[in-house]
């Protein structure tokens, strides 16, 4: 399990190898979990950047949801836990900037809403893409008699997956906002 683990943190701290696994290499680096800390390592540092990345798409961590094995469908919550973590961490790595902005004047407000609606676009861009994804498999590959489109689902996971979005940059928004512009550029 240890090996396991090691590799999952080698894999996710490398970027430029990261980059160049494929959705068969990503989904083989899964094969065998067993546990709770390999699937959450595997989530965190290999498919889920992975996914955000769009080297797996979403009809893999769709299949994931549906798999008889507990640690695929976990592998799939997970999954989307690390998206939403590579979004904190991009939000982190604008903290410098937003510091500049403040410098120069900047509202708190207007950095927060900025932050905040980056956030907004950027989910309701994946759960456009995830919507459409899932209709079409669901449509092609779904058993008969299956309703491809259910409105009442589509809306729940929307809002799940945009207020995902949204409160994980409310911390960095917030930080944002109230930050010493003086400590934020000096590091």
């Amino acid at each position: 399990m240890e090996g396991r683990f090691a590799a999952y943190e080698v894999l996710g701290r490398h970027t430029g190898v990261r980059a160049t696994l494929d959705a068969p290499v990503v989904e083989s680096l899964g094969e065998g979990m067993d546990n709770w800390a390999s699937v959450d390592a595997y989530c965190w540092r290999v498919a889920g950047p992975a996914w955000l990345e769009g080297r797996v798409d979403d009809g893999t961590i769709e299949r994931w949801a549906r798999s008889e094995d507990r640690w695929w469908r976990r592998a799939a919550l997970v999954s989307v836990l690390g998206m939403v973590g590579a979004v904190r961490v991009h939000l982190r790595s604008r903290r410098r900037e937003m510091g500049i902005r403040a410098a120069l004047g900047a509202d708190p407000r207007v950095l927060k809403r900025m932050i905040i609606g980056e956030a907004f676009r950027i989910g309701a861009v994946g759960v456009g893409l995830g919507l459409w994804g899932a209709t079409f498999v669901v449509g092609v590959l779904g058993p008969p008699g299956v309703d491809v489109f259910n409105a009442l689902l589509f809306l729940a996971v929307a809002v799940l997956f945009l207020g995902s979005a949204v409160g994980a940059a409310w911390p960095g928004a917030r930080l944002a906002a109230t930050a010493e512009p003086r400590s934020v550029i000096d590091g």
